[in-house]
């Protein structure tokens, strides 16, 4: 089966590239994001009158229909397995994650001996190695469902909200090349802003591609001003120029509608002291030492109410943790709790004194949104992507000092009710509004430039005092 441009040569067909974006039971990140555009963009589309195809990259400029793992139609197309199937899937997951391991040993092996013979063939092994399992995957076709392949016309739309990082971006140039639009979704560009939190070679070959990537992506939507902002500027520095829009990520605050869960008996007394809470996963940008540092200024004077950290632990953590791990209030006021879900978050950001942001850099900051949808203070560092957010509705700071004088000033009663009070009625787009105000503007004649796409018919909108492009104010559109 293949998908045709439809007769009516006036509707438009997005491609929605759903390539090297892993998605699983509970997608955190990019994969979140993706995962909502698969749930709402089939809504906006209808509405819209978009065709819209899901797909993943074949071969470069070749795309197939993507098919999640676990959709019945997959399920019911794969053939039964042998003893010998079997034993080629296992040797196809084990060659799956020592793929990419082998893959950066020899970059690694390039970058330290940087002899030109050796740079190259280290480099053309690399791309051998990042082939080798789709050309095993077509060797052996009874381990997948058949290919449902997408050709792409003239006209169409490759709509890209995923990682786009993950993939070789000489596949977007081919289909680029047979007169299909490239549009990025942008998340944040900080490999190249933020170098030294992201690890090497990884942060290099980010830079590399979105260096290739300024010279074929026709339109950018980036989800903040921060986000558009660094864009412009990293693309100015190598004599090119961008064009797009900002498109903030949809919310849909079930976190603060959610009926309190039975939690265990430790983190039900946690909640009893109305915690500081931290959310996200431990990484370098995150900011815990900052945040750690100015509790214990504190406790170290009596005060009592704890804090916990809500996340995973991520990656390049070793100097990060260090100060989670050798805390002498771990255990008693500082506490990490790793694994927790949707339930006993919510009751977290419910029961919590305030949520404390000390990310020295975000794309976005859906922990933010979620607190304040739950009525939650929120103490941030000054960033101008949180000012995008909660406006004049969080409190800022900007060293460990100002934080520890921000937590003390909301213990006085007074100042945490008008916190709170100040985050009533705090409103966001949801997401079915956020992706039809994406896909309204990605099949326009002139897209939207240098402003925030509003979301259709919003039943109410908010004034909110972030300052956009050009030091205007931007208005949000919310339900």
């Amino acid at each position: 089966m293949s998908f045709q441009q439809p007769a009516d040569t006036a509707r438009r067909r997005v491609l929605l590239d759903c390539s090297a974006t892993p998605l699983h039971l509970s997608p955190t990140g990019i994969p979140r994001v993706l995962r909502q555009y698969l749930v709402h963009a089939p809504v906006a589309a209808r509405s819209l009158g978009i065709d819209l195809v899901p797909v993943e990259i074949a071969a470069p400029g070749k795309f197939r229909r993507f098919r999640e793992a676990n959709e019945p139609a997959l399920r019911a197309a794969r053939r039964p397995l042998t003893v010998g199937g079997i034993a080629l899937k296992i040797l196809l997951q084990v060659l799956r994650y020592l793929g990419p391991v082998l893959r950066q040993t020899l970059l690694l092996v390039g970058a330290l001996l940087p002899l030109r013979v050796v740079t190259k063939t280290t480099a053309r092994w690399a791309r051998s190695v990042d082939k080798f399992i789709p050309k095993l995957r077509r060797r052996f076709p009874s381990l997948t469902a058949p290919e449902e392949p997408v050709p792409v016309l003239p006209g169409d739309i490759l709509l890209v909200p995923g990682c786009w990082y993950n993939v070789d971006i000489s596949d977007y140039a081919a289909a680029r090349a047979q007169g299909v639009e490239i549009v990025f979704l942008l998340h944040d560009i900080m490999p190249v802003t933020l170098p030294l939190i992201h690890e090497y070679p990884w942060r290099f070959q980010f830079k590399k591609k979105l260096e290739r990537a300024l010279e074929i992506v026709d339109h950018y939507y980036c989800i903040s001003w921060q986000t558009f902002n660094d864009l412009k500027q990293v693309a100015a520095q190598r004599g090119r120029a961008v064009t797009g829009a900002v498109a903030y990520n949809g919310f849909d605050p079930e976190l603060a509608t959610r009926a309190p869960a039975a939690l265990a008996a430790s983190d039900s007394a946690l909640l009893a002291q109305r915690p500081w809470l931290m959310v996200g996963t431990v990484e370098p940008k995150k900011g815990h030492a900052d945040a750690i540092a100015a509790l214990e200024s504190l406790w170290a004077q009596g005060y009592a109410r704890p804090l916990v950290i809500i996340g995973g632990e991520g990656w390049h953590t070793d100097e990060i943790l260090e100060p989670i791990r050798t805390s002498p209030w771990l255990g008693t006021r500082l506490f990490w709790l790793q694994g927790a879900d949707d339930s006993t978050l919510a009751a977290f950001y419910q029961g919590a004194q305030g949520l404390i942001g000390a990310s020295i850099a975000e794309g976005f900051g859906l922990p933010l949104l979620e607190a304040a949808a739950c009525g939650t203070p929120v103490i941030c560092r000054d960033l101008p992507v949180f000012r995008e957010i909660l406006g004049a509705r969080g409190t800022y700071f900007s060293n460990r000092t100002e934080l520890a004088d921000a937590i003390s000033a909301l213990e006085a009663p007074d100042a945490w009710a008008a916190a709170r009070a100040g985050m009533s009625g705090f409103a966001w787009r949801n997401w079915q509004q956020s992706i039809t105000a994406v896909l309204a503007d990605v099949i326009r004649p002139q897209r939207s430039v240098d402003c925030v796409i509003e979301a259709p018919d919003p039943e109410r909108s908010v004034q909110a005092p972030a300052t956009g492009m050009g030091g205007e104010r931007v208005q949000r559109e919310h339900v």
